[in-house]
């Protein structure tokens, strides 16, 4: 409404003074209306309080209406849809920030209310032409019409654009005043494809560097075998050769693990988890790679509530957050590994007392190499891939990672599963 007055007020410089008057009349009704959509209080103030005679107006929307007040007051209408049009993209680019460039905002019911033009090319929206319109009318890939319904979120989309299939557009959509929301849009084409040549490169690499690693740790492990038959002077670099061996072959294998969980949306194979069990054997490993840290470890699991997943990648995702949380929980102290559910949701929680992390390395810790704390993270033989790993797997099966923690009193790693994936053990009678 407020975009509308000031619009008229614009076109108002190119009036005569009757128009003028005559507009600010209607104008002020318009802007004390909270209740009447625009169309119909012009309608009505102008078959009560004038000659102009006018049919009854049952409209929706304000462009009837917008017709209609420019009639009575002798304005040109697209003077002041224009006007308009540059106040509303001004409002919406500010609400959406300076950097996106392809908006459409929509009503409630998700029509279309407005669009800049940079949408058209990437969406296939034109204002002119579209307006009203369910925006799934248009963009009717079934992810984005799933997504829309779902309601605003912090999470992107990204899918092959409706206007020219080469390409691919990340949207996301936000709220927008009371009841409307904007859909935002990106060309993420060429990002795309840089990213999937530098997975291919990874890959490539990490397969390469498989084999010459397997033949360099045979040599190492039969000099290590000879002990005492070999030089002293030999002992010490072969020791240090043979950890570095260990290193970059445990990089190579996250490296490769990564690239598979990054090429597919969903797993090739899944099957009913034990998860429970699958826990009890992670907390024997976990027992044992403590040592002499003596952490007190506890498990709480409720028993036959199982994952429909691929268990080589749950296990992936549970041994990494188990393995950091020793790793950075100082000696004897506690870490306490849950698996339990709300009837809604099924959480995987890992909880430590450990020393924490900086608010500010929260939201990067699930990038690939990413490090709060570089040196101790190589002291631990860290590759710095785990928790990329744990956000990939998750993705195959809807859930995400949530990760609280505070300086000085230790972390929490949370796994969220929609209900959806979990069965009860009597599902399923089929050991996992």
């Amino acid at each position: 409404m407020k975009r509308i007055i000031a619009a008229v007020a614009i076109s108002l410089t190119t009036v005569s003074a009757t128009q003028a008057q005559t507009a600010r009349s209607y104008i002020s009704v318009v802007g004390s209306s909270t209740v009447y959509p625009f169309s119909t209080v012009v309608a009505e103030q102008f078959g009560k309080t004038t000659s102009f005679k006018t049919p009854k107006v049952e409209s929706t929307g304000s462009g009837g209406g917008l017709k209609l007040f420019c009639s009575g007051i002798g304005v040109n209408h697209p003077d002041i849809t224009n006007a308009s049009r540059r106040i509303k993209g001004s409002e919406v680019k500010k609400c959406a920030g300076n950097g996106v460039k392809e908006i459409v905002e929509v009503d409630a019911e998700h029509r279309i209310v407005w669009s800049n033009a940079s949408a058209e090319p990437l969406l296939g929206v034109r204002l002119e032409t579209d307006t009203g319109q369910p925006i799934d009318n248009l963009v009717r890939h079934p992810q984005f019409i799933e997504y829309l319904r779902d309601g605003q979120s912090s999470d992107t989309l990204t899918i092959p654009s409706p206007a020219d299939p080469d390409r691919l557009v990340t949207v996301r959509v936000m709220p927008y005043g009371e009841t409307q929301s904007v859909v935002l849009a990106r060309d993420d084409t060429e990002r795309t494809r840089l990213e999937r040549m530098r997975e291919d490169f990874i890959s490539n690499v990490s397969h390469e560097l498989k084999t010459p690693l397997t033949v360099l740790g045979g040599y190492v492990e039969t000099m290590e075998d000879a002990g005492q038959d070999l030089p002293e002077r030999w002992q010490r670099p072969t020791k240090a050769m043979s950890e570095q061996v260990v290193r970059m072959s445990r990089l190579v294998e996250d490296l490769l693990l990564l690239a598979r969980l990054e090429s597919t949306e969903r797993p090739s194979e899944e099957h009913p988890v034990d998860v429970p069990a699958l826990l009890e054997g992670l907390m024997e490993e976990a027992r044992i790679l403590s040592g002499a840290a003596n952490h007190e470890l506890t498990l709480e699991a409720t028993p036959g509530l199982w994952l429909h997943a691929n268990p080589a990648e749950l296990r992936a995702a549970f041994s990494n957050l188990v393995a950091n949380a020793i790793h950075y929980t100082p000696a004897s102290g506690r870490i306490s590994v849950r698996w339990h559910t709300d009837g809604r949701t099924a959480f995987f929680e890992v909880e430590d007392s450990g020393e924490g992390i900086d608010k500010q390395h929260l939201g990067r810790l699930t990038e690939r190499f990413y490090r709060a704390d570089p040196g101790r993270a190589r002291a631990h033989g860290g590759t710095g891939l785990g928790l990329a790993i744990v956000k990939h797997a998750l993705q195959h099966y809807d859930a995400v990672l949530e990760i609280q923690s505070t300086i000085g009193a230790g972390s929490e790693f949370r796994c969220r599963f929609p209900a959806e994936r979990t069965l009860r053990a009597t599902e399923h009678p089929v050991s996992a």
